[in-house]
């Protein structure tokens, strides 16, 4: 497996053409959507062609947006960073509105955390365990860093909360449940179904955070 944590070329990191036409757009996302299809199934070891066969397109189509499959990887990198923005800024007025930490909030950080791992859990499983981009990790690392940022500030509102000054509890929070969700959706839990994961997973946090007569 080749090595992408250190590209040799910054400009690899990114399409050679940048679509402007509607058409030329379009093409673009049916080969990213065979490329997830052709990933998922087969791991880093999928080729241009194969992905190209799926997508009902040339390889000199293929060719004229992308170098390579690294480029293709980063763009579907790229991609999963964004929705995981998007996600979170979509949630975050129901998470705000209470204006403090409460169970359904943690509850709700969890099914957030859960759902943008289920999307897709092959094509997940190969871009975080057999593909790191510098560029990737950055973005993904925003993501998380606004989510730490809110979940602090609604914890300093928080009455008598346990870790109520502690910025790295936070952290540690935000952490605990991208690794046990990241763990849980791509390979499980023995025994333990979906609801139960939540609901321990909720309790294990709030437990944490939230003082007894805090915990809604």
């Amino acid at each position: 497996m080749r090595n992408l944590d250190r590209p040799k070329r910054k400009e690899r990191l990114s399409p050679r053409k940048q679509p402007i036409q509607p058409r030329a757009r379009v093409t673009v996302e049916v080969i990213l959507e065979a490329a997830a299809q052709v990933f998922s199934e087969e791991g880093y070891h999928a080729t241009t062609n194969r992905i190209a066969q799926r997508a009902g397109v040339s390889i000199g189509s293929l060719y004229q947006y992308f170098h390579d499959k690294d480029e293709i990887l980063s763009s579907l990198l790229n991609r999963h960073v964004r929705e995981g923005h998007d996600l979170i800024s979509r949630e975050l007025p129901g998470i705000l509105a209470p204006g403090k930490i409460t169970r359904a909030t943690i509850r709700r950080l969890i099914e957030i955390m859960i759902g943008q791992h289920e999307r897709d859990p092959a094509l997940h499983r190969v871009l975080f365990e057999q593909v790191q981009l510098e560029l990737f990790r950055k973005g993904y690392t925003a993501n998380e860093e606004l989510a730490i940022g809110h979940l602090r500030l609604l914890l300093g509102h928080t009455p008598k909360a346990r870790k109520k000054g502690s910025a790295s509890a936070v952290r540690l929070v935000v952490h605990a449940i991208e690794a046990m969700t990241h763990r849980f959706v791509l390979y499980g839990y023995e025994g333990v179904d979906k609801a139960e994961f939540v609901g321990e997973m909720t309790d294990m946090i709030e437990s944490y955070l939230l003082n007894r007569r805090n915990r809604e």
